[in-house]
């Protein structure tokens, strides 16, 4: 069998990476229009099963289906990050929630909502007081998550990586244009504790931002 000269040394081939990194400043006047029907579908009730608590971040392992652009995706976990990491038109929102998702395949879509100050979320009250309590003796529970999307999903769409180690990339992101709203006490109460827990804005590396704009009887 003959080896071609290239394939003879793909050991020493060097790693292409670190071009396709998160989380980037989006500017709306550059984003294109979708092509795609780029529908999701997905359920306000979704199970928690686990809360995972360091001193540096929060993790909540939950359970539930998505539809994206019809393919499947199983939601794994969701976290929040204080401040936001991703910047669309020079604004920074105090928060970020992220929804991770992974696919039967092992692709990676995250769901990314702006946190706002406004008015009280009973959703993320709910969390924070589970999060205050005993998680040793957290039951698998049903969460409704409704209050945790906007009414109208909107996104940015574009492809990058995790936002922490280690950092895989070809990440599908869904950055939602409209953001969900908390109040002044709920956001400090999660500062508390947990702040400046943002990775820096990266490189877009002239990565193409697609917009996807909200048909409501997709929703």
């Amino acid at each position: 069998m003959t080896i071609t000269k290239l394939y003879a040394t793909q050991n020493s081939w060097s790693m292409v990476c670190g071009h396709h990194q998160s989380p980037i400043h989006i500017q709306s006047s550059k984003s294109l229009p979708m092509d795609d029907d780029g529908t999701i579908i997905r359920h306000d009730l979704i199970t928690i099963t686990n809360i995972l608590r360091d001193e540096n971040t929060l993790f909540i392992e939950a359970k539930s289906f998505t539809q994206i652009n019809g393919r499947g995706f199983h939601l794994t976990q969701f976290h929040f990050h204080s401040p936001a990491e991703h910047l669309v038109d020079n604004h920074l929102a105090p928060m970020e929630l992220h929804f991770v998702h992974q696919s039967q395949s092992g692709r990676f879509a995250v769901f990314s909502i702006f946190m706002e100050v406004g008015a009280h979320n009973t959703a993320f009250q709910q969390l924070l007081d589970i999060i205050n309590s005993d998680l040793s003796a957290l039951p698998i529970m049903d969460f409704h998550a409704q209050k945790l999307f906007p009414k109208d999903i909107s996104y940015y769409h574009y492809l990058g990586s995790l936002t922490t180690p280690p950092l895989t990339e070809n990440v599908e992101w869904y950055v939602f244009q409209n953001p969900i709203f908390i109040d002044k006490i709920q956001l400090n109460q999660f500062r508390a504790m947990y702040h400046h827990t943002a990775r820096e804005t990266q490189p877009r590396h002239n990565r193409p931002i697609l917009f996807y704009q909200h048909r409501k009887e997709n929703y």
